[in-house]
């Protein structure tokens, strides 16, 4: 599929079940920024959290161009790309190859699976050209885009987004424009407050121990503090995760992040695909 020029845009369908039996992948250390009050501590350093891999379900859809770009001119249709080659050189204009933005490896260097498996990273498409992706990076600066060759990544599509309103501490998701889940959350204080802008679903991460800070499951997304630049061993990622403590949803207690209810998150997990666009507004 990595040699391929026109590789096929698979459809998505119960992708986070199955990427959750398919592998498991493990990280020395919580990398998100400590999302609790500042009186209560960011996990060790040397503690081991799990992440469900980076993949997505496969399914049959048409591949090519036209697929590519009506997935793209869709309401509420989103595509993923998955990384396939160990290298992905990143160019800011498609049509000047002579130098090269940066580029990032196929595998998180943070991830590694149960079996000693490596984690392919995932981008979020903005929009296509002529073979190529524009897509959302996983870097500083949050919003950084860039341009990568098509026949570097494997495609999926989804028709999920979410919505985090910072103000009204409402975290809403959506399928295909349509509400499925509204749900309490607490974000970020005044001097550390959680990044307005787009961003993605980068990682899912299950803590070794569900009653801390981080609750039962945690996205890391895309992005990334604006005022914490390292913070844990990490280097100040943002996420959406559980608590152990609901009482604090509908306040600013944590150093970015978003905050909801165990129950809420593991209804999330069931349905989301990495690569589920997050819209905060701040």
């Amino acid at each position: 599929m990595a040699e391929a020029v026109e590789p096929a845009l698979v459809g998505q369908a119960g992708g986070v079940r199955m990427r959750r039996t398919m592998a498991v992948a493990l990280v020395a250390a919580l990398v998100l920024v400590s999302c609790g009050s500042d009186d209560e501590p960011a996990a060790d350093d040397g503690s081991t959290t799990t992440a469900a891999a980076r993949s997505t379900t496969p399914g049959s859809a048409p591949s090519g161009d036209d697929a590519i770009s009506a997935a793209l001119a869709t309401d509420h249709t989103y595509v993923v790309a998955r990384a396939a080659v160990d290298e992905i050189p990143v160019f800011a204009d498609p049509e000047d190859t002579s130098e090269v933005q940066m580029t990032l490896p196929r595998f998180d260097p943070d991830y590694t699976g149960t079996d000693g498996e490596q984690v392919e990273q995932v981008f979020l498409a903005e929009d296509y050209e002529d073979q190529w992706l524009h897509v959302l990076l996983p870097v500083r600066p949050n919003g950084t885009t860039g341009w990568i060759r098509l026949g570097d990544v494997e495609m999926s599509k989804h028709r999920y987004d979410i919505t985090v309103d910072v103000g009204d501490h409402e975290l809403t998701l959506r399928e295909a424009g349509e509400v499925v889940q509204r749900s309490p959350i607490a974000v970020g204080t005044q001097d550390t407050p959680t990044p307005g802008g787009r961003f993605y679903l980068n990682a899912l991460i299950q803590p070794p121990d569900p009653d801390t800070v981080y609750g039962t499951y945690a996205y890391a997304l895309s992005g990334y503090s604006d005022t914490l630049t390292q913070f844990a061993g990490g280097d100040g990622v943002i996420g959406i995760h559980g608590t152990n403590d609901p009482s604090v949803l509908g306040s600013d207690v944590s150093h970015g992040c978003i905050r909801m209810r165990n129950e809420d998150i593991e209804s999330l997990v069931e349905m989301l695909p990495l690569g589920t666009p997050v819209e905060i507004v701040a």
